[in-house]
């Protein structure tokens, strides 16, 4: 906790709408510090206090005290000066709008292994849905330690091995492994490798790296909240998680929906409901 004045150009961000800095344009002003508040005190919240509402944020139901914490938390970003503050909030706002127009907008589905999700992703391009439209997450040891040849000179966890290897990963590139608390390494490629790095640089790593990973990475695509718990599950069960922003693609939503569907993808609300 801290009673010192508050800076003079700084600018709150509410907890449940970091996403929406994966939105942001390129250019925007960078902030010179960051720090976790409560937004009703305006103090500073305690490490342990921190580390709790990065865990929890976005992976399902919790206790009142915890949901009472994600409510009042927010980020203050701090800014050189008054100008940079103005056009920054003009760029969140914007940014806020396209993280809400996709979180409408978004299909995710899971597939039970690699081959059917390689034959839905091969045909989403076929159809014309861009590459970077396209978001998969799978567990790294799922496709590292399956049969697929590896080149000479690549232990089996490189990332270089995962690019040039054969099957799903060898269709997708920038692929990245990334390490989540709990997991171990996760395989990330396409929007989802780009968004969640991109959300670390956006606010200077103040989002640190504890606990949640896969829940985290997956708000980072803008999945809707209420379905997290259900991706994230499977997921670390050795499903294969493949989402698609519409929007982005402009294609229509019943040709995605209908190729993730034939070729055996699950919905969240369908198989939960």
């Amino acid at each position: 906790m801290t009673d010192e004045p508050l800076p003079e150009h700084c600018f709150v961000l509410r907890a449940e709408d970091i996403p929406a800095l994966n939105h942001l344009k390129r250019g925007y002003p960078r902030p010179v510090s960051l720090a976790w508040i409560n937004r009703g005190t305006d103090q500073d919240l305690r490490p342990t206090t921190v580390e709790m509402l990065l865990r929890t944020l976005f992976t399902g139901s919790h206790s009142p005290s915890v949901s009472r914490l994600h409510q009042t938390s927010g980020l203050r970003v701090v800014f050189e000066n008054s100008e940079d503050r103005a056009r920054f909030s003009e760029l969140y706002e914007d940014a806020l709008r396209a993280f809400r127009q996709r979180q409408r907008s978004e299909l995710t589905a899971v597939f039970d292994g690699p081959i059917p999700a390689e034959e839905a992703y091969r045909e989403l391009m076929e159809v014309g849905v861009r590459q970077d439209a396209i978001s998969l997450l799978w567990r790294a040891g799922q496709f590292l330690e399956s049969n697929h040849g590896h080149p000479p000179g690549h232990s089996r966890l490189s990332v270089a091995t995962a690019s040039t290897a054969a099957g799903l990963a060898g269709a997708i590139f920038g692929i990245v492994l990334l390490a989540v608390p709990g997991l171990g390494l996760v395989a990330a490629s396409g929007a989802i490798a780009a968004n969640a790095l991109g959300t670390m640089g956006a606010v200077g790593g103040a989002l640190g790296a504890s606990g949640g990973g896969i829940a985290r990475m997956l708000t980072d695509l803008d999945v809707d909240d209420r379905e997290i718990p259900y991706f994230a599950m499977r997921i670390a069960h050795g499903k294969i998680f493949l989402s698609v922003d519409p929007v982005e693609c402009e294609c229509s939503l019943e040709l995605v929906r209908a190729t993730l569907v034939r070729h055996g993808g699950q919905f969240a609300i369908a198989a939960s409901g």
